[in-house]
């Protein structure tokens, strides 16, 4: 698998010739540093992808790092006890290489709200500093790895000589806020409208999980001038952080989130009879 950068938000996946099958693991809001991220399931996961050869997509927020002085979020006591310390910054985004540089070959991430305010209030990049450790610290190197808030991933199947090629195109965004009752899925049409060449969009941020599969308008065939519907699926990642726990206490309680299935989604893509179709199924 090459990771070419079409530019600074569009990777191509060049997989190699003649290859039919590729997976990966869409996910997000890791918030591996949170006391209350779930890292057993999180490197569960993780180890699954490693051994089947699945590409992980981190779709933001791998960080939560809230434990600032100047984030109003989190309290004394809200942080694991390892980052207590004078250089707290460091300590997270170090512990995140030591803890994810077994699976560098198969990560991919983006931005989410807390890399950004990271940025705005600290001036300082934890993500991208993360990946210069994994990766190099050659844009050239670090940028095959890191998008942006939002992008496109376009995974390239073709045959044993490269001349038949199959593209399925990802678009993902970390996403806004989704209503407390739509849980988001009110998104999904002004998505389908927004990226209308996308086989796959992907959002994440609001901790919800759902995969909604929806047929496009009719499209027709240039060349033949036969009618055809494209297929579009839309995945809500979700999260592997339970921020409710029981309820006593913290910021998602004070804002009356409810709690989230964790975990994301495999997509399994075969490429058979001139086609590449993708199996949806729940990662938990």
């Amino acid at each position: 698998m090459d990771i070419i950068v079409k530019s600074r938000n569009v990777h191509l996946i060049e997989l190699p010739k003649g290859l039919k099958n590729k997976g990966v693991l869409f996910s997000s809001d890791w918030h591996f540093d949170s006391k209350h991220c779930d890292r057993s399931l999180l490197f569960k996961h993780l180890d699954y992808a490693l051994e089947n050869d699945y590409l992980v997509h981190s779709n933001g927020d791998i960080f939560d790092i809230m434990g600032t002085k100047r984030d109003p979020r989190s309290g004394n006591g809200s942080i694991r006890s390892e980052y207590a310390t004078g250089n707290y910054l460091d300590a997270v985004t170090e512990d995140a290489y030591e803890k994810f540089k077994k699976y560098k070959d198969i990560l991919f991430f983006n931005y989410g709200n807390h890399e950004t305010a990271i940025i705005r209030h600290n001036e300082t990049d934890a993500l991208k500093r993360l990946c210069q450790m994994l990766y190099g610290v050659s844009e050239e190197d670090w940028r095959k790895r890191l998008g942006g808030y939002s992008g496109y991933l376009v995974f390239k199947f073709s045959n044993n000589q490269g001349s038949s090629v199959i593209q399925k195109v990802v678009h993902y965004h970390h996403a806004t806020t989704g209503g407390k009752r739509s849980k988001g899925v009110l998104n999904v049409d002004i998505n389908k409208g927004l990226y209308p060449n996308a086989d796959l969009i992907v959002r994440g941020h609001i901790h919800q999980k759902w995969h909604v599969p929806v047929g496009d308008a009719s499209w027709v065939n240039p060349n033949t001038y036969e009618m055809f519907f494209k297929r579009q699926d839309h995945l809500c990642t979700s999260t592997y952080k339970d921020g409710v726990q029981d309820g006593y206490e913290g910021f998602e309680n004070e804002k009356l989130f409810t709690k989230s299935i964790l975990g994301g989604w495999w997509a399994d893509m075969e490429r058979s009879a001139g086609k590449v179709k993708v199996k949806i199924s729940e990662a938990y």
